[in-house]
């Protein structure tokens, strides 16, 4: 019910300012993109919630539960970037693209390919249990990589099936999320811009907070509270990585401070 609902907030928003002719040109299309990829959402989240309904089953299938999730948040981030280019005018983006920082919009990409890697690994480790079956930090069960990470046939069936290696591809990813986020903040203090040296160092310490949140999650064996807490976490951190993407390419120059960032 709740996707039917955002569905109809699409619907009638774009009805709505269709009528009016009040939409940018070029929005159309895009604001057409984003309904259809709620629709293959709708699609994929029937898709995902049968696997649970077939014998005795009651649990989804997990790589079909991570589909479903890497998708939310691709639809996040043509949200959240819209909303950035809306509330900023054409002709100061046209000003502000000049003064872009290709490394950092490099950083910020990385960043983003290596969150959305993470999220598709947390939905896993939440489809297949595996944060119950190892409540130990740092290594698993006593051991840094798990023995029984590939017991499974066929092999790349531990990719998305095997507890442990699920477990184990999740942590690491979270390490390298948390590097790339430091040496992003890092090169991003160089920047003559402070929104987007503010934006960079609120990154740093949303990765640096979801990676103790995480590792509490996993001590307590995944309990709801935290679980769902490492879940609100992870889509604030995905979307300021985005907002960084978006000041490392459209930088907020002093004669636009009263701009949005």
């Amino acid at each position: 019910m709740a996707g039917r609902i955002l569905g109809l907030v699409w619907l009638s928003g774009l009805v709505w300012f269709l009528m009016r002719k009040s939409l940018r040109p070029g929005w159309v299309s895009r604001l057409l993109a984003i309904g259809m990829l709620g629709g293959l959402q709708g699609i994929i989240g029937w898709w995902m919630v049968s696997s649970g309904l077939a014998g005795e089953s009651v649990d989804v299938a997990a790589l079909r539960l991570a589909i479903h999730h890497i998708l939310a948040f691709v639809i996040l981030a043509l949200l959240v970037w819209s909303i950035m280019l809306l509330g900023r005018e054409q002709h100061h983006l046209f000003q502000a693209r000049r003064m872009r920082e290709p490394s950092l919009e490099r950083l910020s990409i990385l960043a983003m390919a290596l969150l959305l890697l993470q999220v598709f690994a947390g939905a896993l480790v939440a489809g297949t249990g595996s944060g119950h079956a190892y409540p130990t930090w740092p290594l698993i069960n006593g051991e840094f990589f798990p023995s029984e990470g590939f017991d499974l046939s066929p092999w790349h069936s531990n990719l998305f099936e095997n507890l442990a290696l699920v477990q184990f591809n999740h942590r690491v990813l979270g390490y390298c999320t948390v590097l790339v986020a430091s040496i992003a903040w890092w090169t991003g203090r160089s920047s003559p811009h402070s929104a987007t040296r503010r934006s960079f160092g609120i990154f740093l310490a949303l990765g640096l907070g979801q990676s103790l949140v995480g590792i509490w999650t996993a001590l307590s064996a995944a309990t709801f509270a935290l679980a769902m807490l490492h879940q609100c976490l992870a889509v604030l951190l995905f979307a300021t990585a985005i907002h960084c993407l978006f000041l490392a390419r459209y930088p907020i120059l002093q004669s636009t401070r009263g701009e949005s960032p």
